[in-house]
């Protein structure tokens, strides 16, 4: 049986490292995680150093390149650090992105019976994952894109990828050369008990990273600007108006961490790479559905442990790990690490083995989607998914200190409010 080695060097948190093992009817493969915490420098020297020893890198915490449409774009610092092995190839979860996540969560809904039309999706990042975004639109779903309120904080939501994609193929060229920690919340704001900010999170501040030339007392003043243009009053409580009427929240839920409501009652969340102490957090906002879409592992401290071939959807009856850490119960593979599993088994380039190769591979690794389901005991009075209205353009939600805005029918319109 072939025995391979995989590393996933990125440049989120440390806290999130793990290994693991994967088996399969071919052999196993040997998977690690490597944080650096943002130090770009770090990760270069990792990939050099193991260049040549391990069958393939996952790469995360940036991308190569990002989609709009048809288009794609190419971020120099993804492809520095691509660069670096001579010998291994470099995966950064694109392609799986585009051809298993879409498949990955048609296999959910109809598996588990989950009827997505007409829910509200709130999307983290659609660049990141825009295949993901039409199979989302396809199934009948109303997406909302949160790009601009979440890679750039400015105060902007778009009602479907049609709206998104004018400002996207416009700004996307520039904005691919900003320092990455101005666009991608790393370090720090991917672990949910680094701390800072009201709900847990990250601050902004908090958030700079190699390349960022922006002080402290900047950030921290941009950042509290951000808040007051947004903050919406629920009760003795506060929540970030993108969040309020979205009935799934789909995408990196890293983009989301930093602004979680104290509540998401009966809410659905789409995403990968979430590990125990993801589905712990959101359990405890009263998140009623979680739908893991790469394939999941289970970490021990010496990589012994397997992952299951084919391992069944659990449903859960509490929360599936404490708060210990990322080698503590089951753990999703991100998108990276999937796809250098992939390349590794197969002994291909993930290019080369095209849409149809990418699945069957995929498929033979016993890759599958993952429902948990948790109790409804567990959700408290909080906000109502529904009754407050969904952000739509030309109104405003009650309470709203400053406004918002949406983007709809290429201009940009100021909210009025609604009435009760």
């Amino acid at each position: 049986m072939a025995q391979r080695r995989v590393l996933g060097v990125s440049l989120g948190s440390p806290a999130r490292d793990f290994r693991a093992i994967w088996t399969w009817e071919g052999g196993t493969v040997e998977i690690r995680r490597l944080g650096t915490g943002g130090d770009v420098e770090r990760a270069r020297r990792l990939l050099e150093q193991y260049d040549g020893q391990v069958d393939a890198f996952g790469l995360g915490g940036v991308n190569v390149s990002l989609q709009a449409g048809g288009r794609r774009y190419r971020l120099p610092l993804g492809e520095r650090l691509c660069s670096v092995p001579r010998r291994t190839p470099v995966c950064d979860g694109t392609l799986v992105k585009k051809w298993w996540e879409p498949w990955s969560l048609r296999m959910a809904c109809e598996e588990g019976g989950l009827n997505l039309a007409g829910r509200a999706v709130l999307f983290s990042s659609v660049l990141d994952r825009w295949p993901l975004a039409q199979a989302l639109e396809e199934a009948g779903a109303r997406v909302l894109v949160g790009d601009a309120a979440f890679a750039l904080r400015i105060p902007v939501l778009f009602p479907g990828l049609r709206w998104f994609y004018p400002f996207a193929v416009t700004l996307v060229p520039l904005l691919r050369h900003l320092p990455l920690s101005f666009l991608y919340p790393q370090a720090r704001g991917q672990h949910p008990h680094a701390g800072g900010g009201p709900d847990g999170g990250a601050g902004v501040a908090q958030q700079r990273g190699p390349g960022s030339r922006a002080g402290g007392s900047r950030q921290r003043s941009a950042a509290g600007g951000a808040d007051r243009r947004w903050r919406l009053s629920v009760g003795a409580r506060a929540c970030w108006p993108p969040f309020h009427g979205a009935e799934v929240l789909a995408g990196d839920l890293h983009f989301f961490r930093r602004r979680l409501p104290p509540r998401l009652d009966e809410r659905w969340v789409i995403g990968s790479g979430l590990d125990g102490a993801d589905l712990a957090l959101l359990a405890e906002r009263g998140v009623s559905l979680v739908v893991e879409l790469g394939p999941v592992v289970f970490p021990s401290p010496d990589g012994v442990e397997l992952g299951p071939i084919g391992c069944p959807s659990p449903a859960l009856s509490a929360p599936p790990a404490g708060p210990g850490g990322a080698g503590q119960g089951r753990r999703g593979l991100s998108a990276n690490l999937a796809e250098a599993v992939v390349v590794a088994a197969s002994g291909r380039a993930a290019c080369d083995l095209g849409a149809e190769g990418m699945r069957t591979w995929c498929r033979r690794l016993g890759f599958r989607p993952s429902v948990y389901r948790f109790p409804a005991s567990q959700a408290e009075a909080g906000i109502p998914i529904s009754g407050r209205g969904v952000l739509t353009a030309g109104t405003r939600a009650k309470g709203v200190n400053g406004g918002c805005y949406l983007a709809h029918e290429s201009v940009f319109r100021r909210k009025t409010t609604v009435g009760r």
